[in-house]
């Protein structure tokens, strides 16, 4: 996922307490059901001919359509997408955000509901329709939290299109095919934060944290990376650079100081990591990224395996307040003795692709990044070399 996606993700973010707000009043009017009326159909994988194909063993009929709020371009093809899917397809629920609701008050008559955002009413959900860029999706990401996150199909109606690989024109034959026939899909892992606040020494095992021991920093349950988790200084009102302790799997990796440390998933290598230097790697491969931010002493990224145990510690003698992004959104902050857990959330995120998930990313490398082409193409080369979604007078 680009780095240019975290731009979309914040405007999204930005739309939340609107969002919250409408949602108070929204989910009285509507009475939004707390506990799913009955169980979600989750799909599952199978091998069909070395591809990963996803199909749902039965007809899914509830579905979650996000769109950014106030944002005129996707809001006809969110009309039509739920229109189609009360009338043609027969769909039992189509829920849309409740500022969505309210901006375009013509999706009541068409069926949408508001999604309030329970528990209950997150497992009831077979299947997310996102609507916009790849900040879109990471926005969907953060409404399960540590959770199921039922498979995502997504339109390209965005700046940054990694994950979103259909032109909405054709968004009926495309639903039609997901649906009915099953579809190539990606699992990418996403990356899960604990946080245990205290003087806690360095050498300490990462295993107490997994177990939850410890005192619980607030606000670190139920956050969840697409892409990546930053642990960096704490702006410039905190200068000096923090002495980070890593260790994986219990052993110590490095100690130092520098910016901070990237933790990135292989879907986000093309994001923050790699302007900060590190590899670019297809989301087929399961592993976890550490990219160094403007590190102290000589020090290279490395890729380790996705299961890894990371364990970073805040340690003297660092002199600056750490910050904890999470896909570009600020979510915790460090202090000396702190340690942050990150781990492989049991839970991935699935997405349709259109043709592979290899054959995806290597079309969204080239067209996107100009990755390995001679720099007469890179101007623009050929419509037909880029995507349908890319090319001039696509949508």
């Amino acid at each position: 996922m680009h780095w240019s996606a975290r731009r979309g993700a914040g405007a999204l973010r930005r739309a939340a307490a609107a969002s919250a707000r409408a949602a108070a009043l929204l989910c009285r009017a509507h009475s939004c059901r707390t506990t799913p009326s009955s169980k979600a159909q989750a799909p599952r994988f199978v091998d069909e001919q070395g591809t990963k194909w996803l199909r749902w063993e039965q007809r899914p009929t509830r579905f979650l359509l996000i769109k950014k709020p106030g944002v005129e371009q996707p809001r006809e093809a969110l009309r039509l997408i739920a229109s189609w899917l009360k009338d043609d397809w027969g769909a039992a629920r189509v829920l849309v955000e409740p500022s969505v609701l309210i901006e375009d008050d013509s999706l009541a008559g068409r069926g949408a509901e508001a999604f309030c955002g329970s528990e209950g009413e997150a497992r009831d959900v077979d299947a997310v329709i996102s609507l916009g860029g790849d900040g879109t999706i990471l926005y969907a990401n953060t409404l399960f939290g540590n959770k199921r996150v039922p498979p995502v199909i997504a339109f390209a109606l965005g700046t940054v299109g990694f994950l979103t690989p259909f032109p909405p024109r054709n968004f009926e034959a495309v639903l039609q095919r997901v649906l009915s026939e099953g579809c190539a899909a990606q699992s990418r892992p996403r990356l899960a934060l604990s946080v245990v606040e205290g003087n806690r020494p360095p050498d300490d095992t990462t295993g107490q944290a997994r177990r939850g021991m410890g005192r619980q920093a607030q606000g670190a349950a139920g956050l969840v990376a697409v892409n990546e988790v930053v642990v960096a200084r704490k702006g410039p009102a905190h200068p000096g650079a923090p002495t980070l302790a890593c260790t994986v799997n219990g052993r110590a990796t490095a100690t130092g100081g520098g910016e901070g440390l990237i933790l990135a998933t292989a879907t986000g290598s093309t994001a923050y990591s790699l302007s900060a230097g590190g590899p670019v790697v297809a989301p087929t491969v399961q592993g976890v990224l550490l990219t160094p931010l403007s590190p102290a002493v000589a020090a290279t990224p490395a890729v380790i395996p996705a299961d890894s145990v990371v364990a970073i510690d805040v340690v003297p003698p660092s002199s600056s307040c750490v910050s904890v992004d999470v896909d570009g959104k600020p979510g915790l902050s460090l202090s000396v003795g702190d340690r942050l857990v990150i781990t492989q959330s049991p839970w991935p995120l699935v997405t349709v692709t259109a043709s592979s998930p290899l054959g995806d990313w290597l079309s969204d490398i080239t067209s996107v990044l100009n990755w390995n082409l001679q720099p007469s193409r890179r101007s623009g080369g050929e419509a037909g070399d880029r995507p349908p979604h890319l090319r001039p007078g696509g949508t």
